[in-house]
């Protein structure tokens, strides 16, 4: 029997499922959640590929690459066109992966992006990025973090709640994937408490009460969601949200379905948030749905404003007029106050008018920075 052709990607795709395939040993876990989304979902699916294209790389090289690229994601994807599922001819196109998957998935009109795990990693490899978790912090989409699992009908997914507007996106993917996969569902939500605190005795009536409380008020949220023929429980406990979820995420589900926010990139608050937690600790297969953000373009315009601050200052002390660069450098801090290069930036301006001991200040406050991201 002959393998149905791929479609061209000039047809008509209803909004298709983006997989990129980084073509490395995870690629594997991609195609296979992917493939398994577009027999759920009656979706096709794109295959995507970044070329690398640096150290600059001449045309032919290219070619030859997109070439066996191109033959190696037909193998990935055989069992699907076998299948008959819709796989469109793959997108191979060099440059950054999270610019290429990114521009592909607003011009396809994605319904969600396929990408590699984003494996556990420190939170200084967290915000330097990988691809996954750069897709994380900028797709409009939802991402799926490919890690191997799969829900199915006693391989639970895990959704945290927190009980806030936000979390009720989450919450609708979360039991729109229940139903897909016809997996049970698990709701989590986290009564916040120091660890060593809610072992206490005296603390154990609170907690106690505390958690009742919480668990009527997250019934009270399902109440509003359409929960019929999904399998729910409910599970509440006291600790540190991020702990929490971790801890009843690793007993036995597979996918973890969790609404994002906008991560704003100026604010300590935006780097160690219990989203990026969480998706760092869990070992499962990752759903991140994407929250509406009005404020998006205000924090984006502010980070750029807090861009040409920072080179304004550098361009007045280049031009020995070290006043002006540290009346421009406190103006960036007042948007990026944690920003540990802005700090070194105003210890410089402060040098440069023999004010050393509070230069010698600004430097101690960038290198406390620094360590915390260690």
């Amino acid at each position: 029997m002959a393998r149905p052709l791929l479609y061209p990607r000039r047809m008509e795709l209803d909004q298709p499922i983006l997989a990129a395939m980084p073509m490395d040993d995870s690629t594997r876990f991609v195609a296979e959640a992917a493939t398994e989304l577009a027999r759920r979902l009656g979706r096709p699916i794109v295959p995507i590929h970044a070329q690398r294209d640096w150290p600059p790389v001449d045309e032919n090289a290219l070619a030859a690459d997109a070439k066996t690229v191109h033959d190696d994601i037909l193998a990935y994807f055989g069992q699907a066109l076998d299948e008959g599922l819709t796989v469109a001819e793959p997108i191979i196109e060099p440059g950054s992966a999270t610019d290429v998957v990114l521009e592909a998935a607003a011009k396809l009109g994605a319904h969600l992006i396929v990408a590699g795990p984003g494996r556990p990693e420190t939170v200084r490899q967290w915000l330097l990025g990988s691809v996954a978790h750069r897709l994380v912090r900028h797709a409009r989409q939802p991402v799926w973090l490919a890690r191997g699992t799969l829900p199915t009908f006693h391989r639970a997914i895990a959704c945290p709640v927190d009980l806030s507007p936000h979390s009720r996106l989450g919450l609708a993917a979360a039991l729109r994937m229940a139903r897909v996969f016809e997996a049970p569902l698990k709701v989590i939500h986290a009564v916040h408490a120091d660890r060593h605190a809610r072992l206490s005795p005296k603390n154990a009536a609170v907690n106690a009460d505390r958690i009742d409380q919480a668990e009527a008020r997250v019934r009270e949220m399902l109440e509003a969601h359409d929960t019929e023929g999904v399998d729910v429980s409910i599970e509440v406990d006291a600790g540190r949200p991020s702990e929490v979820i971790v801890e009843h995420t690793a007993l036995g589900a597979q996918l973890l379905v969790i609404a994002s926010r906008d991560f704003h990139y100026l604010l300590p608050g935006a780097i160690g948030s219990t989203t990026e937690k969480v998706i760092r600790a869990v070992r499962c297969s990752v759903l991140t749905v994407r929250d509406a953000d009005p404020e998006r373009d205000e924090r984006e315009a502010t980070v750029q404003r807090t861009v040409s601050l920072r080179a304004e200052a550098q361009q007045a002390l280049q031009a020995n007029d070290p006043v002006q660069a540290e009346r421009l450098t406190r103006l960036a801090l007042m948007y990026a106050p944690m920003n540990a290069s802005l700090q070194e930036l105003l210890a410089e301006t402060l040098d440069a008018q023999d004010r050393g001991v509070e230069a010698q200040s600004a430097r101690a406050l960038a290198k406390k920075i620094r360590a915390s991201f260690s």
